[in-house]
């Protein structure tokens, strides 16, 4: 089993959310261990696809993120919207008007400008109310 789990678990899981297409000519095939292994696919990066496509409108992105330890890794990307067709908006002048990336999509954010420090950024600050109410409560780190 690749990275620990069963294809009874990818059948009640994955192929759920999979099956809510069937019949679709664009539905996916199900994930089990030996589609895996047969397409050179890494299970767990297949499951963390799975989840940021098909949940992507659940708000469980952040928490997958910093569940998985990747969130230093991921955040401080750039933001890209869509494909810019300059030929639909001729009035809008690139540089000026909208900011494309090296492959024409639109940058919505710079990942310059976005940071997540892997020391503190894992953890909430616990609130400070809370803090003062128990003295052996101290601080989570860099809060």
């Amino acid at each position: 089993m690749t990275a620990g789990i069963s294809d009874a678990d990818l059948d009640i899981s994955v192929n759920t959310i999979r099956d809510r297409f069937a019949g679709n000519p664009d539905c996916l095939p199900h994930l089990t261990n030996a589609f895996a292994t047969a397409h050179g696919l890494d299970m767990l990066e297949e499951i963390r696809r799975e989840r940021r496509v098909e949940l992507c409108s659940e708000s469980l992105r952040y928490d997958d993120l910093i569940r998985w330890k990747t969130a230093e890794h991921e955040l401080p990307q750039s933001i890209l919207g869509a494909k810019f067709d300059a030929g639909s908006y001729p009035a809008l002048t690139t540089g000026k008007d909208i900011i494309l990336n090296a492959d024409g999509f639109i940058l919505v954010q710079d990942g310059n400008s976005r940071t997540f420090d892997p020391a503190k950024d894992y953890l909430f600050p616990l609130p400070l109310r809370e803090v003062r109410l128990n003295p052996q409560l101290t601080q989570n780190p860099g809060w």
